[in-house]
């Protein structure tokens, strides 16, 4: 990863208006320096300056870990100010700053303001998300091995899955198997869903015995840093034909997003195609959320893969394309893949079995 052209890159964006930046993201700060903190309720973040390296501010207990970036770290004590070590990293105060406005607190804002009277906030995060947005060689080969990881750990833990085991048992096991593979983490708290449960997108696993009927599994594993993200819906024991019906459906739509992505298309596209899919079953009407999200340092990042987004697909977009339909009186079917946007259309990541025979489980 060469982060030094990352962080010139990114002052090259601010260069037009002279103004230092400020980053206080921590998934940024990694992006741009590779160091991974977990700064908790402390100061941390990275100063870009015009004509300048970037410094860190940075509390004592941090400045080690910085110290692998090579960068210069300006360190603060526990009960010092923290804006005061600011000062010191901005030559001069400035009449302007960049600041990824999501990331930044109004308390932290506003301990600015009464440093530098006047100080006016410019946003930071355009330019931060544009150039995370395009996945280089170094950053596909880590979505790729997220990617099978989390393949190589569905694998395992479903045969160990029978009627009667919890959701909280199955999530449990899930998340074991995964750091035992060499995972650095999960993405987010793994969602097992039985039944009529199903129909929650976001549900959290109970104390709920599993099956017999649908089972849906969402986990993300973290390699280096980079996401994978994979749902996969099941069936144990004999399934009716409505399942069936309704899976299909399903993947039908999955097919035609994935067709929709290419260099140049629509990003809304994609959302669109799915949909439409989905209607010539009569069930585009339960089909609540967006398409996919982008995928790389964070498990949810730019592009969203929406019918409202004018953006277009570029080569090195990395997305995930997960169509699903949820109904209260019997249940939900999702099926997610991670792409990657390459010259000649979507490379798939995440390879685990999806055709219908392969989901439905003894």
């Amino acid at each position: 990863m060469d982060y030094g052209a990352r962080r010139a890159a990114l002052a090259e964006a601010f260069s037009v208006q002279g103004a230092p930046a400020l980053l206080t993201d921590p998934v940024s700060l990694r992006y741009l320096t590779g160091v991974r903190l977990e700064p908790h309720e402390r100061f941390v973040g990275l100063v870009l300056r015009p004509n300048r390296e970037a410094v860190w501010v940075v509390p004592a207990l941090e400045a080690e870990a910085v110290r692998e970036s090579g960068l210069a770290a300006i360190v603060y004590r526990d009960g010092e100010d923290p804006v005061q070590a600011l000062a010191q990293a901005f030559f001069g105060p400035p009449a302007a700053l960049f600041v990824e406005k999501s990331a930044l607190s109004l308390a932290r804002a506003e301990a600015l303001q009464g440093r530098f009277p006047g100080l006016r906030f410019l946003d930071a995060t355009p330019a931060v998300v544009r150039l995370r947005r395009k996945k280089d060689a170094a950053e596909r080969e880590r979505l790729r091995a997220a990617a099978a990881l989390a393949d190589a750990v569905l694998a395992e833990v479903l045969p160990a899955i029978r009627p009667g085991m919890t959701e909280r048992a199955a999530a449990a096991l899930l998340e074991a198997r995964a750091r035992e593979r060499g995972a650095e983490g999960l993405g987010f708290p793994p969602i097992v869903l039985t039944g009529r449960r199903t129909a929650l997108p976001h549900g959290v696993p109970g104390e709920v015995p599993i099956g017999p009927g649908l089972l849906l599994i969402d986990f993300g594993v973290v390699v280096d840093g980079y996401h994978a993200d994979i749902t996969r819906t099941y069936w144990l024991g004999a399934p009716d034909g409505g399942f069936f019906d309704r899976y299909r459906a399903v993947l039908s739509a999955q097919a035609a997003a994935l067709r929709a992505i290419r260099p140049g298309a629509p990003v809304a596209e994609a959302d669109r195609a799915a949909r439409a899919a989905l209607r010539a079953h009569g069930l585009d009407g339960f089909f609540i959320h967006r398409l996919g999200h982008g995928l790389g340092l964070a498990v949810h990042e730019a592009p969203s893969v929406d019918g409202g987004n004018s953006d277009r697909f570029e080569v090195g977009d990395a997305v995930t394309v997960e169509p699903g339909i949820y109904h209260p009186e019997w249940g939900g079917i999702r099926i997610e893949d991670d792409v990657v946007v390459t010259p000649e259309g979507p490379e798939i990541l995440t390879r685990s079995p999806k055709a219908v025979e392969a989901v439905v489980l003894p």
